[in-house]
């Protein structure tokens, strides 16, 4: 009986072409093959779901960008302050920005207003969020949805969603 080796990183995933993590690694090529390199962001709150999809948006934009010859660009990220973010979360997410070159913006205030500033002054069509497999509607979601749809009050976008099953609780 021959033993299979299991990839032990989420990278080696990745260019597996037979793993389901490349497979969301492909949802996230076509994000930027749909919208483009220059509007497309990643949610980046610095949790665990948002760590996995934005590592997976790192490796898809830099695909993307090499399967189409294209000088390399740094992933647009997101980050949400909240008044009462714990500091560890900023530095983690500072600490990443930097790590990984990300082009990362900080808006204060709602999710839909940073939403609504970067559709319509920063030229984005679409963010890249990540969610578990093991969410309560985790395995429901649709990897293209557009927003609007589900409130009129957030402005014309589509969500690029990406299911994984790299966290656990």
């Amino acid at each position: 009986m021959t033993s299979t080796l299991q990839p032990t990183s989420l990278f080696e995933e990745l260019r597996d072409e037979s793993s389901s993590t490349r497979a969301t690694a492909i949802s996230a090529i076509n994000a930027f093959r749909l919208f483009g390199v220059d509007s497309v962001m990643c949610s980046f709150n610095g949790g665990k779901d948002a760590t996995v999809a934005m590592h997976i948006a790192r490796f898809a934009l830099q695909e993307f960008t090499k399967l189409n010859n294209l000088p390399p660009r740094r992933l647009k990220c997101c980050f949400w302050v909240h008044k009462h973010e714990f500091p560890e979360i900023e530095q983690f997410v500072e600490k990443m920005a930097k790590e990984y070159d990300l082009e990362l913006w900080e808006f204060e205030g709602g999710f839909k207003e940073g939403l609504r500033e970067c559709v319509e002054n920063r030229g984005i069509r679409a963010v890249i969020m990540g969610t578990r497999l093991s969410d309560p509607d985790g395995h429901q979601v649709s990897v293209f949805e557009p927003s609007s749809l589900r409130s009129r009050s957030t402005p014309p976008l589509t969500k690029t969603i990406l299911p994984h099953r790299h966290v656990t609780d």
